[in-house]
């Protein structure tokens, strides 16, 4: 399946489930990089619009490039009305927007689906003079009981499953990240934790690029796996997942 389909089907989920940002985040990328009241924004697989949304209440102009409809519409659906907001069917490696339109380009949880060279060449093209990219990830620590106990779900029932593609790997991702800035970058990291009942739990793991859907071979017993995975990590009806925000910029 072509990787821009990969939530096809999941957007609902995907928005209702994901975790969003720290406001420490938001605060850094305010008064360190500038990221605010006037500045242009370019979110790369911007999805539902979840990390974007804050920087347009930090007053930035900011254009969501998704080329998947599912996610697409549901931030149309939400931010629509903000005229700050502007959405554009492309990818990382043809936005479809102007050259040198914008001051940031951004990929949050999207930069490992991108070809990273050509993603480059588009950044260099789009990016004013001065310009930077932002990436960032959340993520879980690899020797995480309860990311290994999804990992150990995830890995027998979901065929599409990858390692790489699992979101814990940052060794692997800041091998990326730095191949991209060829090592001239910084980074930060901000904690970050999800609370989640029961049935945010499930959604989480049903929101992931690999997991199952209804329907599918073996769906039943998948949930079932999810289920017990929750009661062996639960307190009280609640799941406390432990992330990490990690972020990296620099100029390219």
């Amino acid at each position: 399946m072509d990787g821009t389909q990969k939530f096809s089907g999941k957007a609902e989920v995907y928005e209702r489930a994901r975790p969003r940002y720290p406001a420490a985040l938001y605060h850094f990328l305010s008064d360190e990089l500038k990221m605010r009241d006037g500045c242009t924004v370019a979110d790369i697989g911007s999805g539902t619009g979840i990390f974007l949304r804050p920087l347009l209440e930090q007053g930035c102009q900011v254009t969501g490039v998704e080329p998947n409809g599912d996610m697409r519409r549901q931030a149309e659906q939400r931010l629509n009305g903000n005229p700050r907001f502007h959405s554009l069917c492309g990818t990382a490696e043809h936005t479809g927007l102007p050259d040198r339109c914008v001051d940031f380009v951004t990929a949050a949880q999207a930069f490992h689906w991108f070809d990273a060279d050509a993603f480059r060449t588009e950044c260099r093209r789009i990016l004013r003079p001065g310009g930077h990219v932002v990436l960032l990830w959340n993520t879980q620590e690899d020797r995480d009981p309860l990311a290994c106990g999804w990992d150990a779900v995830y890995r027998k029932f979901c065929p599409d499953f990858s390692e790489s593609r699992s979101g814990r790997h940052i060794d692997e991702k800041e091998k990326l990240v730095s191949q991209f800035f060829g090592d001239r970058f910084l980074s930060r990291r901000f904690p970050n934790n999800q609370t989640c009942g029961h049935r945010s739990f499930l959604e989480r793991s049903l929101s992931t690029s690999y997991s199952l859907k209804k329907g599918d071979k073996g769906y039943g017993e998948y949930i079932l796996a999810l289920d017990a995975l929750f009661r062996r990590f639960e307190n009280g009806g609640i799941i406390e997942i432990s992330y990490q925000t990690h972020v990296y910029f620099g100029a390219i």
